[in-house]
């Protein structure tokens, strides 16, 4: 008996230590890039077109890690369009619709050096996904306060784990 009350509280613990959250916005690129670099991803900039009104991912790809010193180092940049985000010039805020047309922020731009930068906001997140040379980009809008959640029960179950689960008055001792 005590050893399936310590098996439960152990799968309890460890299924809710790491509870994932869901994103309330998720932006796939409809273009998808090709690179025939094996390689990493080096750099991820966004990047606005005033002209399209469209924001843009760019993705570098190189292959400094893999080549020796008699290889050259080769880099592709791939473009990648975010579809359904806009741009508020006055607040310096990129934002995409919710329902009930909703405002809900996706990256605004921060003054670096000598240009703007464009920076995705704390609970969002733009993913590149490589397999076999193929190269997509997909963005996921998190609820803030799910993120401020998670990242307190990552931080709390680090410092804590082992004052969280006492197995001496688990086991009944």
């Amino acid at each position: 008996m005590k050893l399936f009350r310590l098996a439960l509280i152990l799968w309890l613990a460890s299924t809710t230590m790491g509870f994932t959250i869901e994103p309330m916005v998720i932006i796939k690129s409809p273009d998808e890039g090709e690179s025939h670099i094996y390689g990493r991803v080096s750099d991820r900039k966004l990047r606005w077109s005033d002209k399209e009104k469209k924001l843009y991912a760019l993705i570098t790809v190189d292959n400094s890690l893999y080549s020796s010193n008699t290889d050259r180092t080769e880099k592709e940049t791939v473009r990648f369009y975010l579809p359904g985000v806009e741009y508020d010039a006055a607040q310096k805020l990129f934002y995409v619709r919710g329902k009930n047309n909703e405002v809900i922020p996706f990256a605004t731009t921060k003054k670096e050096l000598l240009f703007d930068s464009i920076k995705p906001v704390r609970n969002a997140v733009v993913r590149v996904v490589r397999t076999r040379g193929r190269i997509e980009v997909v963005a996921e809008i998190y609820k803030p306060e799910d993120v401020a959640a998670e990242e307190a029960e990552r931080k709390s179950s680090q410092t804590n784990e082992w004052q969280k689960l006492d197995l001496n008055k688990a086991i009944g001792q």
